[in-house]
């Protein structure tokens, strides 16, 4: 399935699912990845390679506004229609990462029935159950969704028509369905994903309309032009600080796209002519630049994976496939070879599967000093992929990386890793993994006469929130003593706002504090408070609307001083959720006025002791021009670059200036 950069500003697409999906790459960046790499990022799970171009990121009221181009080199996945299955593009272009949410919905229906017994009699009703339901956000990343509805057939006995979805992978979304589809963020913003608004928990919102992205300031900061096509590239304007027009533009090439796998059993895709990025043009004048690899046997086609990009700064990486069957992996698609060349190097991660659920990546790195000749260090990596998924797309969880000195037969190892998951500790590189992740016990191993152990033990809530961490000691031949305990307790608040921590205690490995859970005592407490106070009302505030409930704002800290004793920080809010008084430990308070942009950006500080500083600023920019300190001495900053938010120059209170270039 592909999402294209035009179905990006309509922000949603509900697809129902005609084939089965026998196995797809999870591309982003989901929760508990490992990854390698940069400026790109390999996942090291699958081989997925993952590009991020920033266009536009500028500071906000609340919420800053960022736009990016993501790309990912895992194209390829099979799905099986009927009998036959074929290689199926995941998506052959770019996708914007929206600043209002973005992405995408899928799910799969079933006719049911239900039959239960009325007033002496037996009734059947019959409907259609939605599940299977994955929300793929804005980076890529499928996220599964708990639970399913139905279409309101059998509402006597079928489960409800609408229902608020949580997601199990560690990333704390919740997605309420049917359409018109909201997305939560464990934060408590809200994304209404047809309309192409975001809203965060204090009502500063980011829209967009028709490809014009208007930012909480209320202007607007992106405009995005074009087709997508050889003949109409895409154009993403802004305005500078300095001001004027500045673009990017995404240009596209046609090529005819053609896989030949020779995996049996799974049909090849093409040839079909499909426009491809093969450039994107900065406003200074550089570019990035795009080649893709070439199809085996067929000259002048293309398989749609990348094979270089040439950065704006000349420098390139460039990939290749190989390994496996002409390069994937059968099972899923994922690259069974990838090297990746780069100015500093070669690298090279050799994936496969060991068996069922289980895969290893073999990372070797360039060679060094530190070993002779052209060899090497390997990093042999294992992998387990998430065993509670039906069918598609499934995160991978590292449970083992043994890095060796030279190569993994004949150097030596340096270091042992195991991560064990859900209370599991033995077997950890062989057994299932099944979300959601509650519990990683991370060990660490340095061979040698010593044989060093240590451990840490890390738990988790099922918003993937952290609630506690245990840290062992090193030990010889065995896990140390317990060294530090750290207990978080989550804040319980309205308005999907589920990852505020409402206390942090830090216990020491020795002693039995109840606060401890009976091991250990505490040497540090903090707690934090939400809400406590009303919020001010502000007036002419540009993209915000009225919160009702929680808006978890941290009104007050209490810093423990013993058991029972602490000394406390207060906060108070403007309804816009900036800051407007900040009372310290001692009494001392602090008065931010926000007198620009909207009521967005600060423009005086009222400090004790009779204090005081003021600011001028850009709002184009979002950016501060001039600061008058304490002592009537002025900083200012010149934002003269005609492309990007980079200072021309500062210059200090003596008159001195640093000019930059």
């Amino acid at each position: 399935m592909r999402l294209s950069l035009r179905s990006v500003f309509s922000l949603v697409l509900i697809a129902m699912s005609t084939g089965v999906c026998l196995a797809q790459v999870q591309t982003g960046t989901p929760p508990f990845g490992s990854y390698g790499g940069g400026p790109d990022t390999v996942n090291l799970g699958n081989n997925d390679v993952r590009w991020v171009i920033p266009v536009v990121h500028k500071p906000g009221r609340g919420t800053d506004f960022a736009y990016d181009l993501t790309y990912d080199t895992s194209v390829w996945y099979p799905v099986t229609s009927g009998s036959t299955a074929t290689w199926t593009p995941n998506k052959l272009g770019w996708v914007a990462s929206s600043p209002t949410g973005g992405g995408y919905v899928t799910y799969k229906s079933q006719t049911k029935t239900c039959r239960f017994f009325q007033e002496n009699q037996w009734v059947t009703e019959t409907y259609t159950f939605y599940s299977y339901w994955r929300y793929v956000d804005a980076f890529g990343t499928s996220h599964v969704l708990n639970g399913g509805i139905q279409d309101g057939g059998a509402p006597d006995c079928g489960p409800a028509t609408s229902a608020t979805l949580p997601t199990n992978d560690g990333s704390g979304y919740q997605l309420a369905v049917p359409d018109p589809y909201t997305l939560y963020t464990p934060r408590g913003a809200s994304a209404l994903l047809d309309s192409g608004t975001f809203t965060d928990r204090n009502g500063n919102k980011i829209t967009q309309s028709a490809g014009v992205y208007t930012d909480t300031f209320g202007t607007a900061a992106l405009t995005v032009t074009g087709s997508g096509t050889p003949a109409s590239p895409y154009f993403f304007s802004y305005t500078p600080p300095s001001g004027g027009t500045a673009s990017y533009s995404m240009k596209y090439t046609a090529y005819t796209v053609k896989t030949n796998f020779g995996c049996s059993g799974i049909s090849e895709y093409g040839p079909t002519t499909n426009n491809l990025v093969s450039e994107i043009d900065l406003p200074d004048g550089t570019k990035y630049a795009f080649t893709y690899e070439a199809t085996p046997g067929f000259s002048g086609d293309i398989t749609g994976r990348l094979a270089s990009v040439t950065l704006p700064t000349g420098g390139t990486i460039s990939y290749s496939y190989s390994g496996g069957s002409n390069g994937i992996n059968c099972a899923d698609g994922s690259a069974a070879t990838l090297t990746r060349t780069t100015p500093d190097g070669t690298w090279t991660y050799a994936h496969s599967q060991v068996s069922g659920t289980h895969w290893q990546t073999k990372i070797t790195s360039p060679a060094d000093s530190q070993n002779a000749g052209s060899i090497g260090d390997d990093t042999l990596v294992d992998f387990q992929q998430d065993s509670n998924t039906t069918s598609g797309t499934s995160n991978t969880f590292e449970t083992q990386r043994l890095g060796y000195q030279g190569s993994s037969s004949s150097g030596t190892l340096l270091r042992t890793t195991t991560i064990c998951y859900n209370a599991n500790t033995t077997n950890c590189t062989t057994t299932a993994v099944n979300t959601p992740i509650t519990q990683r016990n991370v060990s660490t191993i340095l061979p040698g006469a010593a044989n060093l152990q240590s451990q840490s033990v890390y738990k988790y809530n099922a918003s993937g929130s952290l609630l506690e961490q245990d840290d062992y000691d090193w030990g010889s031949g065995a896990i140390g003593s317990l060294l530090k305990k750290t207990l978080i307790a989550m804040a319980t608040l309205g308005n999907n706002i589920t990852a505020s921590r409402q206390s942090v205690i830090v216990c020491s490995g020795s002693g039995t504090a109840s606060a401890c859970g009976g091991t250990g005592t505490v040497v540090s407490q903090t707690n934090y408070n939400y809400d406590e106070t009303a919020v001010v009302g502000t007036s002419g505030t540009p993209q915000h609307v009225a919160v009702t409930g929680s808006r978890g704002n941290l009104t007050s800290v209490n810093y423990y001083t013993n058991g029972t004793n602490f000394l406390t920080r207060h906060t108070t809010y403007f309804d816009t959720g900036k800051a407007q008084t900040i009372t310290d430990v001692n009494g001392a308070q602090t008065t931010v006025t926000y007198g620009a942009c909207g009521n967005s950006l600060p423009t005086a500080v009222s400090e004790p002791l009779s204090l005081s500083r003021s600011m001028t600023v850009n709002c184009t920019g979002g950016v501060q021009l001039t600061v008058v300190d304490e002592n009537s001495q002025t900083t200012t900053s010149g934002f003269t670059d005609p492309y990007f938010w980079r200072p021309a120059s500062v210059t200090d209170p003596t008159s001195a200036a640093a000019n930059m270039t």
